[in-house]
């Protein structure tokens, strides 16, 4: 899935907005900025389940193919929110 962002504010969490105009956040930069310990994975699973939270209307979920090491690529799963949804 190919996504189209643009950054519009820069601040302690950038904020994106897709083709529609909606401003998004990328729940990787807002774990890092909450200086969450809990694994990425973990901690985005509790909160979708604790604020059930809709995918593809109140967030979007894709594959990122990122350089690993010299060895070859791996994949990080991208999560990105609706602003209204956190609320």
């Amino acid at each position: 899935m190919n996504i189209e962002l643009k950054k519009i504010e820069e601040g302690i969490i950038p904020i994106y907005a897709n083709k529609s105009k909606e401003r998004l956040i990328n729940a990787r930069e807002l774990h890092k900025v909450l200086k969450n310990r809990r694994q990425f994975a973990n901690w985005i699973k509790q909160r979708i389940e604790q604020y059930n939270f809709i995918e593809n209307k109140e967030y979007i979920r894709f594959n990122n193919f990122v350089k690993a090491d010299e060895k070859g690529y791996g994949n990080k799963t991208q999560i990105i929110i609706q602003i209204n949804s956190l609320i």
